[in-house]
């Protein structure tokens, strides 16, 4: 009797997540046949300015907020373990420690959504879309005015500005922190070049803007010698804004949905 190989056997596909966030692709694509290789294209680093977060703590512990809004699942790690350090919480306390100062929490997407409950934390606010616009149409629904409502945004070092906006715009109290650095990665693992060079790698994956703009500085011509497959149609734009064509979107941007999207793209071509 013939054993059947895995769906992604003998295929070679390129994960662009930083070191630490990878795993949660480069498992599953293994247990799917494939060969994974690992490049990260940003690196996320603590932020630049520990002061502002500590200060944006100090004031949460005090009571002087309402909402905690989160755009990726590293807000929530820095933002968290930082409060932890501060004020010498485990990590299963967070969500007490939010309750007793009634902070309710909103969040872009489902990831997110997991970083915070490894903390005890239930998000009050998960948007059907997992993105900004996502999020301010589910606040909307829940938050009856917005002038009465002090918001800390935990974010990125660079981004879209999308939620700041909204929310000010609708006439919120805002105060945005940095809660972490995201830095271009410029130079790629040999192996990795090697690998793009010679036409080894079957797909590739993106998750987003800030790594397509990255990954495109990166690789130059060479990145044109792969399929693309994206996360979200936010950052496929962003690549084909640079003239790399994205072969395919995953239906949510969801890391699950992100592997069923490698899966589906090299099994119909075999």
């Amino acid at each position: 009797m013939v054993q059947k190989l895995p769906p992604l056997a003998n295929k070679t596909v390129l994960v662009t997540r930083p070191i630490d966030q990878a795993l949660e692709l480069q498992k599953p694509l293994e247990e799917l046949g494939a060969r994974v290789l690992v490049q990260p294209a940003v690196q996320i680093l603590p932020s630049s300015n520990p002061e502002g977060l500590d200060s944006a703590l100090r004031d949460l512990e005090a009571e002087r907020g309402d909402w905690l809004l989160f755009s990726s699942a590293n807000g929530v790690r820095f933002t968290l373990e930082r409060l932890c350090q501060l004020f010498e919480l485990e990590p299963e306390m967070c969500g007490a420690f939010l309750r007793r100062r009634k902070l309710q929490t909103g969040v872009v997407g489902s990831g997110t959504a997991k970083a915070l409950n490894r903390f005890n934390v239930a998000p009050d606010v998960v948007p059907e879309k997992f993105d900004a616009e996502g999020l301010i149409a589910a606040l909307d629904k829940v938050v009856m005015d917005y002038a009465s409502q002090r918001f800390v945004s935990f974010r990125a070092s660079r981004g879209r500005s999308v939620l700041d906006q909204a929310l000010r715009a609708r006439g919120s109290l805002l105060r945005t922190v940095e809660a972490y650095q995201s830095v271009d990665v410029t130079e790629p693992y040999p192996e990795t070049l090697r690998a793009l060079q010679s036409g080894e790698i079957d797909a590739a994956v993106v998750a987003s803007s800030a790594s397509a703009k990255a990954l495109v500085a990166m690789f130059r011509e060479e990145v044109r010698k792969t399929r693309w497959i994206a996360l979200s149609a936010l950052t496929a734009g962003a690549m084909e804004q640079m003239d790399v064509k994205v072969e395919r979107v995953a239906k949510e941007a969801t890391m699950t949905s992100l592997v069923d999207a490698v899966r589906d793209t090299l099994t119909e071509q075999s």
